[in-house]
Protein backbone atom coordinates (compact mmCIF):
# COMPACT_ATOMS: atom_id res chain seq x y z
CA UNK A 1 0.00 0.00 0.00
CA UNK A 2 1.19 3.24 -0.92
CA UNK A 3 3.37 4.62 -3.50
CA UNK A 4 7.13 3.99 -1.59
CA UNK A 5 7.89 1.42 1.05
CA UNK A 6 8.63 4.29 3.25
CA UNK A 7 5.34 5.88 3.17
CA UNK A 8 4.20 2.12 3.72
CA UNK A 9 5.80 1.37 7.03
CA UNK A 10 4.16 4.49 8.49
CA UNK A 11 0.67 3.28 7.14
CA UNK A 12 0.34 -0.20 7.79
CA UNK A 13 3.15 -2.68 8.91
CA UNK A 14 3.07 -6.01 10.39
CA UNK A 15 2.89 -7.29 13.72
CA UNK A 16 1.76 -10.60 15.92
CA UNK A 17 0.46 -12.48 18.66
CA UNK A 18 -2.13 -10.05 19.22
CA UNK A 19 -5.59 -10.77 21.32
CA UNK A 20 -9.00 -10.04 19.82
CA UNK A 21 -10.72 -7.08 20.53
CA UNK A 22 -13.93 -6.54 18.68
CA UNK A 23 -14.96 -3.44 17.64
CA UNK A 24 -18.98 -2.37 18.27
CA UNK A 25 -19.83 -2.49 14.53
CA UNK A 26 -22.12 -5.91 13.78
CA UNK A 27 -22.79 -8.04 11.05
CA UNK A 28 -25.96 -6.29 9.52
CA UNK A 29 -27.19 -9.93 7.67
CA UNK A 30 -25.90 -12.83 5.71
CA UNK A 31 -25.08 -12.48 1.97
CA UNK A 32 -27.19 -14.63 -0.31
CA UNK A 33 -25.84 -18.24 -0.71
CA UNK A 34 -23.20 -18.09 -3.59
CA UNK A 35 -21.26 -15.26 -1.68
CA UNK A 36 -21.41 -17.25 1.63
CA UNK A 37 -17.88 -16.24 2.63
CA UNK A 38 -18.05 -12.61 1.31
CA UNK A 39 -18.78 -9.96 4.48
CA UNK A 40 -21.36 -7.43 3.71
CA UNK A 41 -19.14 -4.56 2.36
CA UNK A 42 -17.20 -6.80 0.34
CA UNK A 43 -20.77 -8.06 -1.27
CA UNK A 44 -21.44 -4.33 -2.23
CA UNK A 45 -18.35 -3.46 -3.70
CA UNK A 46 -18.61 -6.71 -6.18
CA UNK A 47 -21.68 -5.34 -6.97
CA UNK A 48 -20.72 -1.96 -7.48
CA UNK A 49 -18.37 -2.75 -10.01
CA UNK A 50 -20.14 -5.31 -11.52
CA UNK A 51 -21.91 -2.45 -13.67
CA UNK A 52 -18.35 -1.60 -15.55
CA UNK A 53 -17.63 -3.39 -18.24
CA UNK A 54 -15.68 -6.99 -17.97
CA UNK A 55 -12.08 -5.27 -18.99
CA UNK A 56 -12.42 -2.77 -16.25
CA UNK A 57 -13.70 -4.84 -13.48
CA UNK A 58 -10.10 -6.48 -12.86
CA UNK A 59 -8.40 -2.77 -12.65
CA UNK A 60 -11.36 -2.07 -10.02
CA UNK A 61 -10.59 -4.92 -8.70
CA UNK A 62 -7.28 -3.40 -6.99
CA UNK A 63 -8.67 -0.97 -5.15
CA UNK A 64 -9.46 -2.61 -1.91
CA UNK A 65 -6.07 -4.10 -1.83
CA UNK A 66 -4.82 -0.90 -1.87
CA UNK A 67 -6.49 0.85 0.40
CA UNK A 68 -8.88 2.40 -1.58
CA UNK A 69 -6.23 3.82 -4.18
CA UNK A 70 -6.54 3.26 -8.13
CA UNK A 71 -2.75 3.29 -9.46
CA UNK A 72 -2.11 5.69 -12.25
CA UNK A 73 -1.74 3.21 -14.72
CA UNK A 74 -5.00 1.51 -13.69
CA UNK A 75 -7.05 5.23 -14.35
CA UNK A 76 -5.54 5.70 -17.61
CA UNK A 77 -6.30 1.83 -18.34
CA UNK A 78 -9.82 2.53 -17.56
CA UNK A 79 -9.87 5.69 -19.50
CA UNK A 80 -9.56 4.13 -22.58
CA UNK A 81 -11.19 0.65 -22.06
CA UNK A 82 -14.50 2.89 -21.27
CA UNK A 83 -13.75 5.76 -23.53
CA UNK A 84 -14.24 8.29 -20.52
CA UNK A 85 -12.57 11.66 -19.12
CA UNK A 86 -11.25 11.52 -16.04
CA UNK A 87 -13.77 13.44 -14.03
CA UNK A 88 -16.14 11.40 -15.44
CA UNK A 89 -14.49 8.37 -14.34
CA UNK A 90 -13.96 9.99 -10.82
CA UNK A 91 -18.30 10.06 -11.14
CA UNK A 92 -18.51 6.68 -11.65
CA UNK A 93 -16.13 5.74 -9.04
CA UNK A 94 -18.61 7.77 -5.99
CA UNK A 95 -20.70 5.09 -5.49
CA UNK A 96 -18.11 2.61 -5.04
CA UNK A 97 -16.21 5.00 -2.31
CA UNK A 98 -19.68 5.46 -0.77
CA UNK A 99 -19.16 1.77 0.19
CA UNK A 100 -16.96 2.64 2.79
CA UNK A 101 -19.09 5.16 4.25
CA UNK A 102 -20.04 4.43 8.40
CA UNK A 103 -22.98 6.66 9.08
CA UNK A 104 -24.92 5.24 12.17
CA UNK A 105 -26.17 8.49 13.31
CA UNK A 106 -27.15 10.51 10.21
CA UNK A 107 -27.39 7.34 7.75
CA UNK A 108 -26.43 9.94 4.96
CA UNK A 109 -23.32 8.23 3.08
CA UNK A 110 -20.98 10.22 1.46
CA UNK A 111 -18.15 8.98 -0.92
CA UNK A 112 -15.41 10.90 -2.22
CA UNK A 113 -12.72 10.41 -5.17
CA UNK A 114 -9.35 12.76 -5.04
CA UNK A 115 -7.08 13.03 -8.07
CA UNK A 116 -3.37 13.46 -7.31
CA UNK A 117 -0.57 15.14 -9.66
CA UNK A 118 0.20 11.04 -10.86
CA UNK A 119 -3.75 10.57 -11.69
CA UNK A 120 -3.91 8.15 -9.05
CA UNK A 121 -7.51 8.16 -7.73
CA UNK A 122 -7.91 8.07 -3.69
CA UNK A 123 -11.22 7.08 -2.39
CA UNK A 124 -12.81 8.24 0.89
CA UNK A 125 -16.08 7.91 2.88
CA UNK A 126 -17.82 9.95 5.69
CA UNK A 127 -17.13 8.17 9.04
CA UNK A 128 -19.68 8.67 12.37
CA UNK A 129 -18.64 7.72 15.69
CA UNK A 130 -21.82 6.68 17.34
CA UNK A 131 -22.18 8.21 20.97
CA UNK A 132 -20.32 10.96 20.10
CA UNK A 133 -21.47 14.75 18.83
CA UNK A 134 -21.20 15.26 14.73
CA UNK A 135 -18.31 17.50 15.01
CA UNK A 136 -16.11 14.42 15.62
CA UNK A 137 -17.41 12.92 11.79
CA UNK A 138 -14.74 12.52 9.57
CA UNK A 139 -15.95 13.83 6.11
CA UNK A 140 -15.09 11.82 2.94
CA UNK A 141 -13.11 14.95 1.74
CA UNK A 142 -10.97 14.77 4.36
CA UNK A 143 -10.84 10.67 4.70
CA UNK A 144 -9.94 10.71 0.77
CA UNK A 145 -7.36 13.36 1.08
CA UNK A 146 -5.64 11.65 4.12
CA UNK A 147 -5.71 8.34 2.41
CA UNK A 148 -3.69 10.28 -0.70
CA UNK A 149 -1.51 12.22 2.11
CA UNK A 150 -0.90 8.85 3.79
CA UNK A 151 -0.20 6.82 0.48
CA UNK A 152 2.62 9.18 -0.60
CA UNK A 153 0.45 11.59 -2.80
CA UNK A 154 2.17 15.05 -3.08
CA UNK A 155 -0.59 17.53 -4.55
CA UNK A 156 -4.43 16.78 -5.14
CA UNK A 157 -5.71 18.10 -8.95
CA UNK A 158 -9.43 17.57 -7.96
CA UNK A 159 -11.51 15.82 -6.27
CA UNK A 160 -14.84 14.44 -6.84
CA UNK A 161 -17.84 14.40 -4.00
CA UNK A 162 -21.29 12.31 -4.18
CA UNK A 163 -23.33 15.44 -2.65
CA UNK A 164 -22.28 19.48 -2.31
CA UNK A 165 -18.92 20.39 -0.41
CA UNK A 166 -20.03 21.84 2.45
CA UNK A 167 -18.47 25.01 4.10
CA UNK A 168 -16.21 22.98 6.88
CA UNK A 169 -15.00 20.60 3.71
CA UNK A 170 -14.25 23.60 1.68
CA UNK A 171 -12.14 25.38 4.27
CA UNK A 172 -10.93 22.18 4.98
CA UNK A 173 -9.80 21.84 1.25
CA UNK A 174 -8.41 25.40 1.00
CA UNK A 175 -5.42 24.01 3.58
CA UNK A 176 -3.94 21.92 0.46
CA UNK A 177 -0.86 23.80 -0.76
CA UNK A 178 -1.85 25.39 -4.43
CA UNK A 179 -5.31 25.23 -3.46
CA UNK A 180 -6.32 27.79 -5.84
CA UNK A 181 -5.79 25.26 -8.95
CA UNK A 182 -7.73 22.76 -7.19
CA UNK A 183 -11.38 21.50 -8.81
CA UNK A 184 -14.13 20.55 -7.08
CA UNK A 185 -16.56 17.97 -8.93
CA UNK A 186 -20.10 16.81 -8.25
CA UNK A 187 -22.67 14.91 -10.15
CA UNK A 188 -24.98 16.90 -12.00
CA UNK A 189 -27.67 13.99 -11.80
CA UNK A 190 -27.61 13.34 -15.87
CA UNK A 191 -25.13 9.97 -17.36
CA UNK A 192 -21.12 11.48 -17.94
CA UNK A 193 -22.57 14.92 -16.28
CA UNK A 194 -20.84 16.86 -13.51
CA UNK A 195 -20.14 20.14 -12.63
CA UNK A 196 -16.45 21.06 -11.58
CA UNK A 197 -15.54 24.59 -9.87
CA UNK A 198 -12.55 25.74 -9.10
CA UNK A 199 -12.48 25.80 -5.16
CA UNK A 200 -11.50 29.88 -5.11
CA UNK A 201 -14.94 30.22 -6.83
CA UNK A 202 -16.58 28.35 -3.91
CA UNK A 203 -15.13 29.49 -1.11
CA UNK A 204 -14.35 33.11 -2.59
CA UNK A 205 -12.25 35.83 -0.12
CA UNK A 206 -11.02 32.84 1.85
CA UNK A 207 -8.61 32.52 5.14
CA UNK A 208 -5.74 30.27 4.68
CA UNK A 209 -2.17 29.30 5.15
CA UNK A 210 -1.39 32.72 3.59
CA UNK A 211 -2.99 34.92 5.64
CA UNK A 212 -0.70 33.18 8.81
CA UNK A 213 2.38 33.72 6.70
CA UNK A 214 2.38 30.29 5.65
CA UNK A 215 4.61 30.04 2.74
CA UNK A 216 2.95 26.39 1.57
CA UNK A 217 0.13 24.55 3.11
CA UNK A 218 -0.87 20.89 3.65
CA UNK A 219 0.82 18.02 1.50
CA UNK A 220 3.74 20.18 0.74
CA UNK A 221 7.54 19.33 1.20
CA UNK A 222 8.63 21.01 4.26
CA UNK A 223 11.75 23.18 4.52
CA UNK A 224 12.79 21.23 7.25
CA UNK A 225 11.83 17.87 8.52
CA UNK A 226 10.74 17.92 12.46
CA UNK A 227 12.70 15.22 13.89
CA UNK A 228 11.39 14.01 17.52
CA UNK A 229 12.29 11.92 20.15
CA UNK A 230 10.36 10.11 22.47
CA UNK A 231 10.82 11.51 26.55
CA UNK A 232 11.21 7.90 27.53
CA UNK A 233 12.09 5.50 25.08
CA UNK A 234 10.40 2.85 23.54
CA UNK A 235 11.28 -0.16 21.20
CA UNK A 236 7.51 -0.89 21.31
CA UNK A 237 6.42 -1.21 17.52
CA UNK A 238 3.33 0.50 18.02
CA UNK A 239 4.66 3.81 19.43
CA UNK A 240 7.67 3.42 16.80
CA UNK A 241 4.59 4.19 14.26
CA UNK A 242 3.07 6.54 15.80
CA UNK A 243 6.12 8.71 16.76
CA UNK A 244 7.32 8.36 12.71
CA UNK A 245 3.63 9.45 12.26
CA UNK A 246 3.75 12.61 14.62
CA UNK A 247 7.29 13.63 12.67
CA UNK A 248 5.30 13.69 9.72
CA UNK A 249 2.34 15.68 10.68
CA UNK A 250 1.21 19.36 9.61
CA UNK A 251 1.16 21.50 12.59
CA UNK A 252 2.33 24.75 11.31
CA UNK A 253 0.24 26.93 13.69
CA UNK A 254 0.93 25.46 17.08
CA UNK A 255 3.89 22.90 16.55
CA UNK A 256 1.10 19.99 18.55
CA UNK A 257 3.10 17.31 16.36
CA UNK A 258 1.14 14.32 16.82
CA UNK A 259 0.79 10.75 15.72
CA UNK A 260 -2.08 7.78 16.58
CA UNK A 261 -1.28 4.23 15.86
CA UNK A 262 -3.81 1.27 15.61
CA UNK A 263 -3.26 -2.16 16.01
CA UNK A 264 -5.28 -5.02 14.44
CA UNK A 265 -6.05 -8.54 15.63
CA UNK A 266 -5.16 -9.43 12.31
CA UNK A 267 -1.74 -8.33 12.62
CA UNK A 268 -1.37 -5.01 10.96
CA UNK A 269 -0.60 -1.32 12.79
CA UNK A 270 -1.92 1.52 11.31
CA UNK A 271 -0.41 5.24 11.68
CA UNK A 272 -2.31 8.60 11.21
CA UNK A 273 -1.17 12.12 11.39
CA UNK A 274 -2.65 15.14 12.72
CA UNK A 275 -3.11 17.82 10.13
CA UNK A 276 -3.98 21.06 11.30
CA UNK A 277 -5.89 23.97 9.17
CA UNK A 278 -5.48 27.81 9.36
CA UNK A 279 -9.29 28.20 10.60
CA UNK A 280 -8.68 25.90 13.54
CA UNK A 281 -11.83 23.49 13.68
CA UNK A 282 -11.36 21.87 10.00
CA UNK A 283 -8.27 19.88 11.24
CA UNK A 284 -8.50 16.68 11.59
CA UNK A 285 -6.79 14.92 14.28
CA UNK A 286 -4.37 11.96 13.85
CA UNK A 287 -7.29 9.62 15.57
CA UNK A 288 -9.28 10.31 13.41
CA UNK A 289 -6.81 9.97 10.40
CA UNK A 290 -6.32 6.54 11.39
CA UNK A 291 -9.90 5.48 11.82
CA UNK A 292 -10.50 6.90 8.00
CA UNK A 293 -7.14 5.37 6.89
CA UNK A 294 -7.71 1.88 8.63
CA UNK A 295 -11.64 2.14 7.38
CA UNK A 296 -10.28 2.65 3.53
CA UNK A 297 -8.07 -1.00 4.24
CA UNK A 298 -11.19 -2.86 5.34
CA UNK A 299 -13.03 -4.89 3.35
CA UNK A 300 -14.89 -7.37 6.68
CA UNK A 301 -18.01 -5.99 9.11
CA UNK A 302 -16.23 -6.39 12.43
CA UNK A 303 -13.01 -4.72 12.94
CA UNK A 304 -11.13 -6.19 15.36
CA UNK A 305 -8.33 -3.96 17.36
CA UNK A 306 -6.20 -4.53 20.13
CA UNK A 307 -4.20 -1.58 20.99
CA UNK A 308 -3.94 2.10 20.87
CA UNK A 309 -1.10 4.83 21.18
CA UNK A 310 -0.78 8.88 20.59
CA UNK A 311 2.73 10.15 20.26
CA UNK A 312 2.86 13.79 20.40
CA UNK A 313 4.87 17.05 20.90
CA UNK A 314 2.51 19.45 23.51
CA UNK A 315 2.48 22.71 23.12
CA UNK A 316 -0.32 25.43 23.68
CA UNK A 317 -2.44 22.28 22.23
CA UNK A 318 -2.75 18.87 23.60
CA UNK A 319 -3.94 15.91 21.53
CA UNK A 320 -4.53 13.47 24.45
CA UNK A 321 -8.31 14.21 25.99
CA UNK A 322 -9.91 13.94 22.79
CA UNK A 323 -8.04 11.23 22.03
CA UNK A 324 -9.11 9.05 24.86
CA UNK A 325 -12.58 10.57 24.62
CA UNK A 326 -12.77 9.25 20.31
CA UNK A 327 -11.34 5.79 21.24
CA UNK A 328 -13.63 5.17 24.43
CA UNK A 329 -16.45 4.96 21.79
CA UNK A 330 -14.54 3.92 18.36
CA UNK A 331 -13.39 1.01 20.52
CA UNK A 332 -14.85 0.56 24.09
CA UNK A 333 -11.80 -0.65 26.31
CA UNK A 334 -8.97 -0.30 24.16
CA UNK A 335 -6.06 1.92 26.21
CA UNK A 336 -4.34 4.28 25.06
CA UNK A 337 -0.63 4.28 25.44
CA UNK A 338 0.04 8.04 25.81
CA UNK A 339 3.83 9.50 25.02
CA UNK A 340 5.03 12.83 24.91
CA UNK A 341 7.97 13.74 22.61
CA UNK A 342 10.26 16.70 22.38
CA UNK A 343 11.39 18.25 19.28
CA UNK A 344 15.31 17.36 18.16
CA UNK A 345 17.04 20.51 16.99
Amino acid sequence: MGTNAEEVSVFKTHHSNIPVFHHSYSKQSEPCSEHLFMSIRELKFHQAINRFPDAARCRLGSIPDNGGKLSGADTMALLDIMDLKIEELMIDLLPVAGIWAVAPISEFHVGAVARSLDSELYLGANFEIKGLPLNQTIHAEQAAVMNAWHQGAKKILSIAVSAATCGYCRQFLYELDQNQELAVITPAGESKKHHAEKLSHLLPKAFGPLDLKMKSGLMSSPEKPVKLELKTPSDDPLILAALKAAERSYAPYTENYAGCAILTADKNIYAGRYAENAAFNPGISPLQTVIACMNMDWTSDQLKIDRAALVEHPSKCVQKGAAELVLASFAPGVPLAYHEAAIIE
